[in-house]
């Protein structure tokens, strides 16, 4: 038996033991325990907190089953690669869009309407094998980061390999054209190696510095394959040489070492980088050992009818598992319990039977599509615009949904509509009802509806510099300027205080920074940077007066910000801080979700104002100040948003919260008549 490549001959040595049907009983056992663990790992993470390293032991099999088959046929000609895409065409795309179709309908039926744009942008992603790149951009974004899981997240590792499918026949094709050139056999292998350490290098340094990115990055991942890649380079020779005890040894140290990452690695660690060596080691040597003869209960495991059945269907269980974990608990309107989890995972071994039987396996072996690559290039072309056109269409019918609540919106601001929004909550409106008689902002709308100061203007990491600060108001010839300062927190407060700037003629300058202290104390050394330079900037910036709001999860104590808000004043500022307002900072569960659910009853998603409200040591420190400085003030408007010990999610017809913590723009327009005293007082006192 020989692998040929142009101008390479080797021998092969005995191959490991094979199914009738030529796949390698250890690989389909590799694949179960890989997908296995990812399982456990999703419905019970408490009992293997590192099984999703399952993921990078399917990068490993991945990059040496598709190598040995490039290294075998490598390809030369605009055909060959036509057929080596169009075969991975009919292995991989009929079983996602079997599992995507239903997850959008799925999502339809259960999911609350505030997520459909957002999983109909996923589901498009995909299809489309850019999931990993959604995700990096999620992760990155101050106004994703902490988001319901979604039913899509999973395909992001699907996406890596995909672009690695892509990418890879290239570089296998210019390594055998070098071979044939210049007649050295060993620089496919030194090829292989070379975009090994390159990713790995950028895996470690970027997991340090960016780990969202690191971790779902194709280049960060590529080494994880190239693992793989390399092995399958160098298997044919150095598999020869092995002894049946070396074998034995090397299948032992791989075992032990991807069980020792399923166990020792978890979600602190950081990943991939040099942690991600360990179970992408160890799955190689297990694929080199083989089947070690001697071993006769390892043999028996990996020759067992069950665990070849999971490794079968390990493609599909890895895709319809995740689905379900998501939907399920929408469905039932509760959380998993034991038999819950117990009868969702047999959904999904059945499902992924069921996909695997009737969808994978008959388009693999359709005599209309094997072998004929045009056809089945046009078959997956079908399959992933069905997909991609059904969630346009869904993220098409919330964007009409959102469109006609923002000319509600518009209408309602210039109206007079005194129970509208904030106006509810006033004593002197009468209003019935704080919640209002009609929903002004849908749920979708509310998810959207952040306002500029955290959308557009928010410096978060990695940092820039300058830092970024919107203008609003009166930017030609201002009456006077307004600063506004803080973290997100300060951001929602941009629209209202921009509508009170521009009815006065002064001038708002944005300087909201995220993931920061807003004080001028040691901290990070990031931190201290972007901070330093943003209160310099106010500090010298011929400002009236500084509006500074800020939210404080660590409960620092006043002391952090008596020292910052002494600052300007030195410089001739009024400070004015506005008290952070309550949320219900469930990030699982945030306001436009639950009234997704209770939409004919919202007082459902009330929150107690015990629990919402926060202890704010910004606001204790001014408070503090202005007994003794008239140039400090404070003002507090959750009167708007909390009476008798409860604070609606629902105010006046209008969802209070974009997220699970930050006014929406909407709400927080309709308390800029309760906040303009504040700021005209501040602005007569300031120099």
């Amino acid at each position: 038996m020989t692998l040929t490549t142009p101008g390479v001959r080797r021998r092969l040595p005995p191959p490991a033991e094979q199914r009738s049907d030529g796949l390698r009983f250890d690989i389909q056992a590799l694949r179960a325990v890989a997908v296995g663990a990812v399982l456990v790992f999703h419905f019970w993470p408490h009992l293997l907190r590192g099984g999703f390293v399952g993921v990078d032991v399917f990068f490993v099999i991945s990059g040496f089953l598709i190598t040995s088959h490039m290294l075998k046929h490598p390809p030369a000609r605009a055909g060959d690669f036509a057929a080596f895409w169009a075969r991975r065409v009919l292995r991989l795309i009929p079983a996602v869009g079997v599992v995507l179709l239903p997850t959008l309908l799925l999502v339809v039926l259960y999911v609350p309407t505030a997520q459909w744009h957002e999983l109909a942008r996923e589901a498009a992603t995909s299809m489309l094998y850019v999931q990993n790149w959604q995700l990096i951009t999620q992760a990155t974004d101050y106004l994703d980061a902490h988001h319901a899981p979604s039913p899509f997240q999973h395909f992001w590792s699907l996406s890596v390999e995909e672009q690695y499918y892509i990418a890879w026949p290239f570089v296998v094709a210019g390594l055998t054209w070098a071979v044939r050139r210049l007649g050295r056999k060993r620089l496919v292998a030194a090829g292989f190696l070379l975009v090994l350490a390159v990713s790995f290098g950028l895996s470690v340094t970027q997991t340090s510095s960016s780990p969202a990115h690191a971790y779902f990055s194709t280049w960060t991942r590529m080494w994880e394959l190239a693992i793989g890649s390399l092995l399958a380079a160098v298997y044919p020779g150095l598999s020869q040489s092995l002894t049946a005890r070396f074998r034995q040894i090397l299948w032992w140290c791989g075992a032990l070492g991807i069980a020792l990452s399923c166990v020792v690695i978890t979600s602190s660690t950081p990943f991939p980088g040099y942690a991600a060596a360990l179970p992408t080691v160890s799955t190689a040597l297990v694929i080199l050992a083989g089947d070690p003869r001697g071993l006769g209960a390892v043999r028996r495991f990996t020759h067992a009818a069950p665990v070849q059945l999971v490794g079968d269907i390990s493609y599909a269980l890895y895709l319809w598992h995740w689905p379900l974990i998501v939907i399920a608990p929408y469905a039932l309107g509760r959380d998993l319990g034991f038999l819950d989890t117990l009868v969702v995972l047999a959904c999904a071994l059945t499902a992924a039977w069921a996909s695997t039987r009737f969808v994978e396996a008959p388009v693999r072996s359709s005599s209309f599509l094997r072998g004929r690559s045009r056809r089945a290039l046009l078959a997956g072309l079908a399959i992933s615009t069905t997909v991609v056109l059904a969630a346009t269409a869904l993220s098409l019918y919330v964007s009409g949904q959102v469109r006609a609540d923002a000319a509600r919106v518009r209408t309602a601001l210039t109206s007079d509509r005194p129970c509208f929004g904030a106006g509810a909550m006033d004593p002197k409106h009468h209003c019935p009802d704080p919640h209002g008689d009609q929903l002004f902002t849908s749920p979708a709308f509310a998810k959207a509806d952040f306002t500029e100061g955290i959308d557009k203007c928010l410096n978060w990491p990695p940092y820039k510099y300058p830092a970024i600060s919107c203008a609003r108001g009166d930017t030609t010839r201002p009456s006077g300027k307004i600063a506004l300062f803080g973290n997100s927190h300060a951001g929602q407060w941009t629209e209202a205080i921009s509508r009170i700037a521009e009815a006065h003629q002064w001038r708002l300058d944005t300087y909201i920074v995220g993931a920061c202290f807003s004080s001028i104390k040691p901290q990070s050394a990031d931190c201290t940077k972007i901070t330093s330079e943003v209160i310099d900037r106010i500090r010298n910036g011929g400002y009236r007066l500084v509006v500074f709001a800020t939210f404080d999860g660590h409960n620092s104590g006043p002391d952090l910000y008596r020292s910052t808000i002494d600052a300007f004043t030195a410089a001739g500022a009024h400070v004015l801080v506005i008290r952070d307002t309550p949320a219900p900072w469930d990030e699982n569960n945030p306001p436009a979700d639950c009234v997704s659910r209770h939409l004919h009853r919202v007082a459902a998603c009330d929150g107690k104002a015990s629990v919402w409200i926060r202890p704010d040591p910004l606001h204790l420190a001014a408070s503090t100040l202005a007994r003794t400085d008239r140039r400090v003030t404070t003002v507090d408007l959750n009167r708007f948003l909390c009476v008798d010990g409860r604070c609606p999610s629902v105010i006046g017809g209008v969802i209070v919260f974009s997220d699970f913590n930050h006014l929406s723009k909407t709400f927080s327009t309709t308390l800029a008549p309760y906040l303009e005293p504040a700021v005209i007082k501040g602005m007569r006192k300031g120099s």
